[in-house]
């Protein structure tokens, strides 16, 4: 017997109430975690991540091969939730000031100009 065979349409609200606690018939996806670029000047940028009912100890941050990497996780009553995204991330940038405030996961992206790329001016002597 499924667990939709056990209900009927006069039960319809418990049917409900069993699927929002089956952590098997409601996949983590269903959170919504939105993610955006906003541009500061031509050297500093921000990644902003919305991971709100994350902890800051939910939430793991690295870097590896050429990738930025955000994960979070959380088991809560018979729910679990997850978020993993990847970025390229250049190799004339760099991770700055990560800040967690609200479930706004805020990551500052630096780009550094090696110093061969700097303008340099010379004086005619």
């Amino acid at each position: 017997m499924t667990l939709f065979s056990r209900y009927t349409t006069s039960n319809f609200a418990s049917l409900l109430d069993e699927i929002y606690r089956s952590d098997k018939l409601v996949p983590s996806s269903r959170y919504s975690y939105n993610s955006r670029f906003v541009s500061i000047n031509e050297n500093l940028g921000k990644l902003e991540i919305e991971l709100a009912g994350f902890s800051k100890d939910d939430i793991e941050i690295y870097t590896e091969n050429d990738n930025f990497y955000v994960k979070a996780n959380k088991s809560e009553d018979a729910t679990y939730r997850k978020y993993h995204r990847s970025w390229p991330i250049d190799e004339n940038e760099r991770i700055g000031i990560i800040k967690y405030e609200n479930g706004l996961l805020t990551v500052e992206i630096l780009k550094v100009v090696p110093e061969k790329q700097h303008r340099k001016n010379y004086q005619i002597e």
